[in-house]
Order: C-alpha cells, then sequence, then structure tokens
C-alpha cells in the first residue's frame, strides 16, 4: 500500500512538473503523466487503483475548472491504452510500445504536425523506458 501511495504522488508529481516548462525541447514537452500511467498499468492490475491513479493525473493537468475536449481525450487515450495493455496478444514490450504510440497519437491529433509528434513521442518512449526500469526495481522489492 505504501508503494500504491508514493505512486500517488509520482503521478501528482509528473502533472506538476509537466505544466511548468522545465522539460520543452524544440518547444515540444514529453506527455510525462500519459507515460507514468501507462507505465502503472503494467504493476497495477485492479481497475479502481487505475482510475483513482487516471484522476489524479488528469487534476493535476487541469487547466481550467470545467472539463473540455483536452480533458475527455487524455482520460479517453489512457483508459484505452490501459484496456489494450490487457488484452493485446502480443508481448509486454511490443504492446506497451504500441498503446503509447497509438495514446500519443490521439493526444496529438488535435493540432497533428509531423515533427512535434515525432519528438513528443521520442521523449515519451525515452521517459517510458526509465520509468519502466525504476518500476521494475520498486515492484520488485515490494514481492
Amino acid at each position: 500500500m505504501l508503494i500504491y501511495i508514493v505512486n500517488l504522488i509520482f503521478v501528482a508529481l509528473a502533472g506538476l512538473i509537466q505544466n511548468t516548462n522545465l522539460l520543452v525541447f524544440e518547444g515540444v514537452k514529453p506527455n510525462l503523466v500519459l507515460v507514468l500511467l501507462l507505465t502503472l498499468g503494467f504493476f497495477y492490475r485492479n481497475w479502481f487503483r487505475r482510475i483513482i491513479f487516471i484522476l489524479v493525473g488528469a487534476f493535476f493537468l487541469k487547466f481550467s475548472p470545467v472539463i473540455e475536449v483536452e480533458d475527455l481525450f487524455f482520460i479517453t487515450a489512457v483508459s484505452a491504452g490501459l484496456f489494450f495493455l490487457d488484452y493485446l496478444p502480443w508481448r509486454k514490450t511490443i504492446s506497451f510500445t504500441t498503446v503509447l504510440v497509438l495514446a500519443t497519437l490521439i493526444l496529438n491529433l488535435r493540432a497533428f504536425s509531423l515533427f512535434r509528434f515525432s519528438v513528443e513521442l521520442l521523449m515519451n518512449l525515452g521517459f517510458a523506458a526509465l520509468f519502466l526500469l525504476i518500476f521494475k526495481w520498486t515492484h520488485a522489492k515490494e514481492k
């Protein structure tokens, strides 16, 4: 339970960091919360916990007090990504990479630019590899 609470705090911090210009490269930011939530989907199969993660992530990415289209895109992309992560028949890493590419594409549909999509995807894949290594190590200690 302690690791779950720490992961919730990690999602909140990722949302706060994503709202800054700390990780901007060529005018493009990685979607840390998306990557983090999909990565946590590897380790948490319980949908109640996943929904809590998604809601915390969406809350910390909020730009206005009302629900906007971007919020719905985010919630849909993460939920669909987690669903497909569970049911795609390939190896987990191939499924994860496919889901991350599709979720990044969904979130970039409103203002699609091939350059922006490519840069964001490369940053997302890099952070995904880092998060997978970190969580694999921390969750192995839990068992």
